[in-house]
Protein backbone atom coordinates (compact mmCIF):
# COMPACT_ATOMS: atom_id res chain seq x y z
CA UNK A 1 0.00 0.00 0.00
CA UNK A 2 1.10 3.32 -0.57
CA UNK A 3 1.39 6.21 2.04
CA UNK A 4 -0.21 9.48 0.85
CA UNK A 5 1.32 12.59 -0.95
CA UNK A 6 2.74 15.05 0.90
CA UNK A 7 2.24 18.79 0.23
CA UNK A 8 5.19 20.56 -1.62
CA UNK A 9 7.89 22.06 1.27
CA UNK A 10 7.72 25.90 1.89
CA UNK A 11 10.25 27.81 0.62
CA UNK A 12 13.80 27.12 2.26
CA UNK A 13 12.92 24.33 4.13
CA UNK A 14 13.74 20.48 3.49
CA UNK A 15 11.07 17.94 3.20
CA UNK A 16 11.90 14.73 5.22
CA UNK A 17 9.71 12.60 3.12
CA UNK A 18 9.72 11.45 -0.17
CA UNK A 19 6.56 11.40 -2.26
CA UNK A 20 6.41 7.99 -3.22
CA UNK A 21 7.34 5.52 -0.79
CA UNK A 22 6.30 1.78 -1.06
CA UNK A 23 5.15 0.11 2.32
CA UNK A 24 6.78 -3.03 1.32
CA UNK A 25 10.11 -3.83 -0.78
CA UNK A 26 8.09 -6.76 -2.29
CA UNK A 27 5.38 -7.55 -4.27
CA UNK A 28 3.25 -9.76 -1.83
CA UNK A 29 3.73 -9.45 1.56
CA UNK A 30 5.62 -12.37 3.23
CA UNK A 31 2.52 -13.50 5.38
CA UNK A 32 0.66 -14.18 1.76
CA UNK A 33 0.86 -17.79 0.49
CA UNK A 34 0.27 -18.64 -3.09
CA UNK A 35 -1.41 -21.67 -3.71
CA UNK A 36 -0.37 -24.03 -6.65
CA UNK A 37 -2.68 -23.97 -9.91
CA UNK A 38 -3.92 -27.69 -9.28
CA UNK A 39 -5.57 -26.99 -5.22
CA UNK A 40 -6.87 -23.62 -7.12
CA UNK A 41 -8.75 -25.44 -9.69
CA UNK A 42 -9.90 -28.22 -7.08
CA UNK A 43 -11.59 -25.58 -4.70
CA UNK A 44 -12.90 -23.94 -7.84
CA UNK A 45 -14.27 -27.42 -8.59
CA UNK A 46 -15.73 -27.88 -5.01
CA UNK A 47 -17.47 -24.19 -5.22
CA UNK A 48 -18.99 -24.71 -8.42
CA UNK A 49 -20.73 -28.45 -7.48
CA UNK A 50 -21.66 -26.95 -3.84
CA UNK A 51 -23.11 -23.84 -6.09
CA UNK A 52 -25.31 -26.00 -8.14
CA UNK A 53 -26.31 -28.05 -5.05
CA UNK A 54 -27.13 -25.43 -3.32
CA UNK A 55 -28.72 -23.38 -6.60
CA UNK A 56 -31.03 -26.30 -6.50
CA UNK A 57 -31.70 -27.35 -3.63
CA UNK A 58 -33.05 -23.47 -2.96
CA UNK A 59 -35.28 -23.56 -6.17
CA UNK A 60 -37.14 -26.97 -5.09
CA UNK A 61 -37.77 -25.85 -1.70
CA UNK A 62 -39.00 -22.78 -3.08
CA UNK A 63 -41.23 -24.36 -5.57
CA UNK A 64 -42.77 -26.94 -2.80
CA UNK A 65 -43.47 -23.63 -0.78
CA UNK A 66 -44.54 -21.74 -3.75
CA UNK A 67 -47.26 -24.49 -4.45
CA UNK A 68 -48.17 -25.98 -1.10
CA UNK A 69 -48.58 -23.05 1.35
CA UNK A 70 -48.70 -19.51 -1.19
CA UNK A 71 -51.12 -20.34 -3.72
CA UNK A 72 -48.02 -20.51 -6.43
CA UNK A 73 -46.56 -17.33 -6.01
CA UNK A 74 -42.98 -16.47 -7.16
CA UNK A 75 -41.69 -14.88 -4.19
CA UNK A 76 -40.64 -18.09 -2.54
CA UNK A 77 -39.26 -19.54 -5.58
CA UNK A 78 -36.76 -16.38 -5.84
CA UNK A 79 -36.20 -16.50 -2.24
CA UNK A 80 -34.95 -20.07 -1.92
CA UNK A 81 -32.97 -19.43 -4.95
CA UNK A 82 -31.26 -16.43 -3.48
CA UNK A 83 -30.43 -17.89 0.05
CA UNK A 84 -29.16 -21.19 -1.65
CA UNK A 85 -26.87 -18.73 -3.95
CA UNK A 86 -26.09 -17.09 -0.79
CA UNK A 87 -25.14 -19.82 1.05
CA UNK A 88 -22.68 -21.08 -1.61
CA UNK A 89 -21.34 -17.62 -2.35
CA UNK A 90 -20.52 -17.52 1.20
CA UNK A 91 -19.09 -21.09 1.83
CA UNK A 92 -16.99 -20.34 -1.52
CA UNK A 93 -15.35 -17.01 -0.05
CA UNK A 94 -14.62 -19.03 2.86
CA UNK A 95 -12.64 -21.69 0.89
CA UNK A 96 -10.87 -19.54 -1.73
CA UNK A 97 -9.35 -17.92 1.48
CA UNK A 98 -8.29 -20.29 3.66
CA UNK A 99 -4.95 -21.34 2.42
CA UNK A 100 -3.87 -24.88 3.63
CA UNK A 101 -6.99 -26.35 5.81
CA UNK A 102 -6.81 -30.20 6.53
CA UNK A 103 -10.10 -31.92 5.54
CA UNK A 104 -9.97 -35.15 7.13
CA UNK A 105 -11.58 -37.36 9.73
CA UNK A 106 -8.64 -38.75 11.51
CA UNK A 107 -6.47 -36.71 13.70
CA UNK A 108 -3.24 -36.71 14.73
CA UNK A 109 -2.35 -38.85 18.18
CA UNK A 110 -0.56 -37.31 20.57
Amino acid sequence: MLQRLHTPPLPGKKSMTPAFKPKSPALFPPSAVIMSEKELGQKWDHCLADSAIKFGTGLGLGIVFSVVFFKRRTWPIVFGTGLGLGMAYSNCQNDLRSHYVLHSKVAKEQ
